[in-house]
């Protein structure tokens, strides 16, 4: 959600007055400073309208963190772009 691809679909969806919810754990793979920028436009760009933006700072494989949100803020659709560059990485977790 913090990446290239992600940050540009909720930046899109929130200037069509979606109600967006963002889950990143903003790891250290790529620079965090680079996504910690990303969440900013984010942030800056649903303050500007009344669109609804919230953001939960967590991993995707956190099953309870995940039935937490999807139990609360109850998602119609659900985009998933989480990915982890680096097949030996994710391996080795």
């Amino acid at each position: 959600m913090a990446g290239f691809i992600g940050s540009n679909i909720v930046l899109r969806l929130l200037r069509t007055g979606a109600r967006v919810v963002g889950v990143d754990n903003v790891n250290e793979y790529y620079n965090p400073r680079l996504k910690e920028y990303r969440l900013g436009l984010i942030e800056d760009t649903a303050k500007q309208s009344s669109d609804t933006w919230l953001f939960v700072h967590g991993d995707l494989a956190d099953r309870e963190l995940v039935n937490r949100v999807f139990q609360k803020e109850t998602p119609s659709i659900v985009v998933n772009l989480a990915v982890q560059a680096g097949v030996r990485y994710t391996v080795a977790k």
